[in-house]
């Protein structure tokens, strides 16, 4: 059957704690991580000249260069990110005091795979593996691509509980990577996801307890997006995402992220009389 508001009760009463409890329900997003930071960084490389006026020229343009780019909206990456690549956002609406942030996000690249199964122990575990495979060579190029955050995993509920709930795991492939090689998987897969709108609400520790860690940020987000009057981008079968920022050798300062993604807004064009 397919999902009705009002999605807090259907969704967290029904769906996430019946249809995905094919027992003991952690959600452990990253496994066996060889945490590669980025080795990319942005150079400004200022040519030799022989006259001093050129030269004091030059020293005063780069920093006004530099303001400049600053004023026209570079983004700055979230702490959480540290110091890998991850997708970019702008932030719609923050309230801290409930937690709830609006995120617009544009077109991004992943490396994805399709699990299905009841038990939300081998999500992760089978989802990592295959997509650190993909970055580690398994591809046609034989190229090795650079860990990035978050690991996402988008849930698509099964029928009942004896039924396997969809679950897609991804790897953001930064925009570093001009041309993303083929995987030689079948399993694995190339994504690219239009621009989108979400709810997000954060939360640090471990998410290895579904029930406990996952279900209560799931009611708190779908309260706070009826009480806003938000509207969800499919409201028969709302989508969810869980994202994962850390390897599990960091054991403070942990951020996790549960998203659902929400129409996208209708811009009135303005005429100009």
């Amino acid at each position: 059957p397919r999902l009705s508001p009002p999605y807090s009760d259907t969704l967290s009463s029904l769906v996430w704690r019946e249809r995905l409890s094919g027992g003991v329900c952690p959600l452990i997003v990253w496994f066996g991580i060889t945490w590669a930071p980025s080795a990319a960084s942005s150079l400004l490389s200022i040519p030799h000249t022989k006259h001093s006026q050129t030269h004091t020229a030059m020293k005063v343009l780069v920093p006004l260069l530099l303001l400049v780019g600053a004023a026209m909206g570079e983004w700055e990456k979230p702490w959480f990110c540290h110091d890998i690549d991850c997708p970019e956002f702008e932030i719609q609406t923050s309230d801290e005091k409930t937690n709830y942030e609006e995120r617009t996000y544009g077109p991004t690249m992943w490396v994805s795979t399709k699990i299905q199964t009841t038990d939300w122990n081998m999500v992760g575990a089978t989802g990592f593996q295959r997509l650190f495979g993909y970055i580690s060579g398994q591809n046609d190029n034989g190229t090795k691509i650079e860990m990035t955050a978050p690991v996402l995993t988008e849930v698509m509920a099964g029928p009942g509980p004896a039924c396997g709930s969809d679950f897609v795991v991804s790897f953001y492939i930064s925009e570093s990577v001009a041309n993303p090689p083929k995987p030689t998987n079948p399993d694995v897969y190339l994504q690219k996801r239009p621009p989108m709108r979400v709810a997000v609400t954060q939360y640090g520790g471990f998410t290895y307890n579904y029930e406990k860690k996952i279900v209560p940020h799931i009611e708190t987000l779908t309260k706070d997006i009826e009480e806003r009057g938000e509207k969800y981008s499919d409201p028969d079968a709302p989508v969810l995402y869980v994202a994962g920022y850390d390897p599990p050798f960091r054991f403070f300062n942990r951020h996790n992220e549960v998203w659902l993604r929400l129409a996208d807004k209708v811009v009135e064009e303005e005429h100009l009389i």
